[in-house]
Order: C-alpha cells, then sequence, then structure tokens
C-alpha cells in the first residue's frame, strides 16, 4: 500500500523540519532515506507511523487518512523496526550499501532527506 503526503507541515520547537511536504512512496517498492543528523529522517518515519501528527496537512495510507484507523488497524498494517544502539559491522554496512546501490533511484533534495526509491529483485 502506498503512502501520500500532501502540504505536511511539523515542527520541532523553535525549528521547522517540513513545511508544505508532498511527497508520495509507492507500495512494492525498498524506499531508502538518506540525509545528514536533524535533517528529518527519523521525523519522516514517526509521521509515517503515527508515533508523532503533522502540524499541518494530511498524510493517507492506502487511499485512506492515516488518522483514520485505529491503533490496532495500523499495527496490521505498518511494521516499525526502530534505530538499535548496537553497531553494525563494517562489512555488512559495505555489503548492504553496495547492494542497494545496484537498485535505487536517487532523488536529492538538500538539506532535506535524501529519498532512494528502488525495485525489488
Amino acid at each position: 500500500m502506498a503512502f501520500s503526503l500532501r502540504q505536511v507541515a511539523f515542527a520541532h520547537p523553535g525549528r521547522t523540519v517540513f513545511d508544505g511536504l508532498d511527497l508520495t512512496l509507492p507500495a512494492g517498492r525498498f524506499i531508502g532515506i538518506v540525509g545528514p543528523n536533524g535533517c528529518g529522517k527519523t521525523t519522516l518515519l514517526d509521521l509515517l507511523c503515527r508515533h508523532r501528527l503533522p502540524d499541518h496537512g494530511e498524510i493517507r495510507y492506502a487511499g485512506r487518512p492515516l488518522a483514520g484507523f485505529g491503533k490496532r488497524a495500523l499495527a496490521r498494517e505498518i511494521a516499525w523496526c526502530p534505530r538499535t544502539t548496537g553497531s553494525i559491522s563494517r562489512f555488512v554496512w559495505k555489503r548492504w550499501c553496495s547492494w542497494a546501490a545496484t537498485r535505487t533511484r536517487r532523488v536529492s533534495a538538500p538539506p532535506r532527506p535524501t529519498i532512494s526509491i528502488g525495485w525489488p529483485g
């Protein structure tokens, strides 16, 4: 199922993270969000999982407003794997990056996160 964000705005106290973000994340794709520290990568994921609510705009999942899903219904649709405090070996990281680089198309919008959309297979 696809996500779509329309005119989404979100700010931490004293700092705007997103203002008027329009984005469609297609279903059935591997999507990587890459960017420098503090650019909004985790905030975007928090918004998609409804861990945070946008200040403005609408987020839809499978054509329905994300706000319309109950907690249990949303949990059946969306899996969340949070960041870990553990480390990943340099070998594993390099292998993953090599694999991802052969399967992605990069769209960059510095200083915002870079969103990579890849095709499985």
